[in-house]
């Protein structure tokens, strides 16, 4: 696979949701997708009680901290 952008974002209800199996295949082609883009970014809603297992929050790199503002 040839990356053919800077970043990539992925936006996904199932993201931080374990419901349904769209949760597992995002969850298990995550690593695949780090080794390919230095910048993926998975976007999804926030449910407090599945985050506290399943968050590593990062603060977003400097030229992306003003689009993750505009989002909250």
């Amino acid at each position: 696979m040839e990356p053919t952008a800077d970043y990539l974002f992925e936006v996904s209800w199932e993201v931080c949701n374990k419901v349904g199996g769209i949760y597992t295949v995002v969850r298990g082609k995550a690593p695949m997708m780090k080794e390919f883009y230095k910048d993926y970014f998975l976007i999804g809603p926030y449910f407090e009680k599945q985050a506290r297992l399943e968050l590593s929050e990062k603060d977003p790199p400097k030229e992306l901290a003003k689009a993750f503002v505009e989002m909250e």
